[in-house]
């Protein structure tokens, strides 16, 4: 999973939407990080969640009937108001049949899913982007799983 510097970094990051004057970029909490960087944690997750139904090799290994490659376009807690905010996942995932000559398109799709958070804090928008990656996971695998096998 590929993400943008805004979001490949370990900071746990909010926007106010509710704000003018710029206030709505991403901002990081002082004291609070994740524990690998939210691509890596996507990564794990899709590649737990995929490993469930089917086989999952390393990228480059040459073994693998489909390539799944996958952008992460959003990920943070956004505020609304004061005191309301949500955990914001979007993922962009690209699925190809790899051969000797070329890939081939198998599919491709954006993901994304919202979760209130419980509280207007960076555990509220870790719980929330917790539970917001767990159904986008839940999206791209259902849709890989329906993907017509590659010829």
């Amino acid at each position: 999973v590929e993400a943008s510097a805004a979001i490949d970094g370990t900071a746990i990051v909010y926007r106010l939407l509710y704000a003018a004057d710029g206030a709505q970029q991403p901002r990081p909490y002082a004291q609070a990080r994740w524990v690998m960087s939210p691509p890596q944690l996507v990564t794990q997750r899709l590649r737990e969640a995929l490993t469930a139904t089917r086989p999952v090799v390393e990228p480059g290994l040459g073994l693998a009937g489909v390539a799944l490659g996958a952008e992460l376009q959003e990920f943070a807690q956004n505020f609304s108001a004061p005191g309301t905010s949500e955990g914001v996942v979007q993922l962009r995932v690209t699925v190809t049949a790899p051969s000797a000559a070329s890939e081939r398109l198998l599919g491709q799709r954006s993901f994304v899913a919202r979760k209130p958070a419980p509280s207007a804090d960076a555990a509220g928008g870790a719980q929330a982007l917790r539970q917001a990656t767990d159904e986008v996971v839940a999206q791209v695998v259902a849709w890989v799983n329906g993907l017509p096998a590659p010829r």
